[in-house]
């Protein structure tokens, strides 16, 4: 089976809000979401204390408040900017792409580059409303923009990769 898809900004957002919530090793997941607690109370625990002590305070915690809103903005602003950043600035990856997917494996084509990457290399693949993400180490991964394939198509996909990736 043969697509041909170009990559946006917003699939590699998706595909990162995924990773960093759910496929990214455990240690990377819960960093994450410690960064946001500990935020989270941060932020509270000042503008508790704000309210309870004198104007001068702001200026003493206006530090620590901003330590928090940025642990807090970290997964929710940062990575999705980041991304986004990454995506303007590599303009191999507005490219337009060609996956062949076979029984071997898949390859994808685009005009800076090709690749033939055997099913045994993948480890797991998640599926999501518009993507499929195939990952070949816990950080690495291949993102497949479901608008690229017909219904039949993705369906024949979903096939293969349980067939392929069910070990996973």
């Amino acid at each position: 089976m043969r697509i041909t898809y170009s990559l946006t900004a917003a699939d590699l957002v998706e595909a990162n809000r995924f990773h960093y919530s759910r496929g990214a090793p455990a240690s990377i997941r819960i960093g994450m979401r410690l960064a946001f607690v500990v935020g989270l109370v941060v932020v509270v625990s000042i503008l508790l204390n704000l309210t309870l002590a004198s104007s001068t305070q702001l200026t003493r915690s206006l530090p620590i408040l901003l330590l928090g809103l940025f642990l807090m903005s970290l997964t929710t602003l940062f990575i999705p900017w980041a991304v986004k950043r990454a995506y303007q600035k590599d303009k191999r990856l507005h490219e337009e792409f060609v996956a062949e997917i076979a029984d071997s494996g898949i390859s994808i084509s685009c005009p800076s580059s090709r690749s033939e990457i055997n099913w045994e290399t993948y480890i797991r693949y998640f599926e999501s409303k518009n993507l499929f993400v195939l990952y070949q180490s816990p950080n690495l991964f291949n993102v497949f923009p479901k608008r690229a394939f017909t219904a039949e198509q993705a369906e024949e996909t979903r096939a293969i990769l349980k067939q392929k990736l069910a070990r996973n």
